[in-house]
């Protein structure tokens, strides 16, 4: 019983305490900024921006990589992709493919090796 009325005391000073920090006026802080004084320097003018001559175009004249595509399709074919199956002679499914500097497909299956030549319409095993 005693725990409760801790508790019970804790929560009115809580409470009291919000009270008082809610009925205080809040006045406003002024700063004022510093007086400027001279020091008999000379007087340093910030040069104007070097952005080019004013008929240089837009301030980006970049492709825009926040819409899609606008950085264009890359190093990557921008045709259709080409699925390749057993009318073009895989008889197995591929493990991997690769290109090489001759434009070769080889294919990798469980079983064989296929190779694609440039133009030709069948995988050779």
């Amino acid at each position: 019983m005693q725990t409760v009325g801790l508790m019970a005391v804790r929560a009115l000073m809580v409470l009291v305490v919000l009270l008082g920090c809610r009925r205080a006026p809040e006045a406003p802080v002024v700063v004022q900024p510093p007086s400027l004084v001279g020091d008999g320097g000379p007087s340093v003018t910030p040069p104007a921006p070097d952005a080019g001559p004013p008929d240089a175009g837009p301030l980006d004249a970049g492709p825009d990589p926040h819409r899609i595509g606008g950085l264009g399709s890359g190093p990557f074919p921008a045709d259709p992709v080409t699925v390749y199956g057993s009318a073009q002679g895989l008889l197995e499914a591929p493990i991997s493919a690769s290109v090489d500097e001759g434009e070769n497909l080889w294919v990798v299956t469980q079983a064989a090796l296929y190779l694609l030549q440039p133009g030709a319409k069948v995988f050779r095993r």
